[in-house]
């Protein structure tokens, strides 16, 4: 009696110090996610305003303003999606392609008093903390003690990471994605349905990442036997922003697939075949009738390509087939359209990516630092063309 009752202390001790290390990990990993976006918030804004001042040609004090100067592009469409809606002759006609979940939490914050233009910047950065708290523990337990950080980091400065505190769902979205992927490596299914559901009713994207889940949960499945029930639940609930956004937009375009008619009809982004988008943006890379901006975006369009074949040969080398399904089914379909258009933006949501380049450099810290530069310089090049009104993706 006294060796069981021995062993059930020893054993009780070893649960008690796997939780304390467990509680100590989550409380150092949403602490480097704070200050980490606390840091590229003061880094990307001081630069993006520095630069207004500095490629000014005017005369006299600036007059562009530190948030205003953030709302380019797609940002300018989601705050006025935001502000009236869908319908409103104000909105971008083809504006269904934003899904509608960064715009009902502007239009929440708004409610409560907050500024329009401070709540689309406030949700990414609060989006942003979630996404990196996850990315650390994900990198700590899939790599290696003291990949977190690392990881944590390549992403917060990713070339295009001025998406993740400009008013764009990218931060919304991996602080959905990251997590659902988080919890279902783990087999913690009934934790991914609230954050599939956020991923999903952020951005597109969210139907690559329910098929990449769809795998991961077959990949567990014991030999014979069905998914898991909780997976599958978790997997329904995760669907239902975009059933609720189709019903939405039967009743009131008549078309439940509208936000797929308004990337074809006002965005140019029909369906055609890969050799043919591969061939188009080759071409902007050398005929002068192209605007120099786009030329040089091209080019960065066909290396995040093949950063992103990388990203899918390494997954599924390393036989993670959840990660091999949605990142080759997003980058299958940005093959699908009339040319490469925003592949480097789309790379930020592959989170995989992150993991691939700290597992091949961990014992190489000279090799991920000279990443990390790289890609750092990349990022506040980004920023200031950004938001001096040029095209980054």
């Amino acid at each position: 009696m006294a060796n069981v009752r021995e062993l059930v202390q020893d054993i009780d001790q070893t649960a008690s110090t796997a939780t304390v290390a467990e509680t100590r990990g989550s409380r150092r990993a949403w602490f480097i996610a704070l200050m980490t976006v606390i840091l590229t918030h003061l880094i990307f804004m001081g630069v993006a305003w520095s630069a207004s001042w500095l490629l000014s040609s005017g005369r006299g004090p600036s007059d562009i303003g530190l948030l205003e100067m953030w709302y380019q592009f797609d940002a300018e469409h989601l705050l006025k999606v935001a502000e009236f809606g869908y319908t409103d002759p104000r909105t971008f006609e083809f504006s269904t392609v934003f899904f509608p979940l960064f715009p009902l939490l502007v239009k929440a914050l708004g409610a409560v008093g907050i500024p329009l233009s401070l709540a689309g910047l406030l949700i990414p950065g609060a989006a942003s903390v979630v996404a990196f708290a996850y990315l650390y523990r994900l990198a700590e337990e899939e790599i290696g003690p003291g990949s977190g950080r690392s990881a944590v980091m390549l992403l917060a400065f990713f070339p295009t990471g001025l998406f993740l505190i400009a008013p764009y769902t990218e931060a919304l979205f991996l602080a959905g994605a990251i997590p659902a992927f988080y919890y279902a490596r783990k087999g913690q299914w009934s934790l991914v349905a609230l954050p599939a559901a956020i991923a999903m009713g952020a951005r597109n994207t969210g139907i690559f990442l329910i098929i990449g889940l769809v795998i991961e949960a077959l990949r567990q499945r014991p030999p014979g036997h069905l998914i898991d029930r909780t997976a599958i639940k978790s997997l329904v609930i995760g669907t239902l922003p975009l059933i609720l956004y189709c019903s939405y937009l039967l009743a009131v375009f008549g078309d439940p697939l509208h936000f797929i008619t308004d990337y074809n009809d006002g965005w140019n982004r029909g369906f055609t075949d890969p050799f043919h988008s591969l061939v188009t943006t080759l071409g902007m890379t050398e005929i002068p009738a192209y605007p120099t901006n786009w030329m040089m975006a091209a080019r960065g369009e066909l290396v995040a390509l093949c950063l992103g074949v990388g990203v899918v040969t390494w997954a599924v080398v390393r036989k993670h087939w959840g990660y091999a399904a949605y990142s080759g089914t997003l980058l299958a379909v940005l093959l699908t359209g009339p040319f490469l258009y925003s592949t480097p933006r789309a790379l930020l949501q592959l989170f995989p990516v992150v993991l691939m380049i700290v597992e091949g450099t961990r014992e190489r810290a000279g090799a991920r630092d000279a990443v990390l530069v790289g890609s750092t310089s990349l990022a506040v090049l980004g920023a200031i063309v950004f938001t001096q009104g040029g095209w980054f993706y």
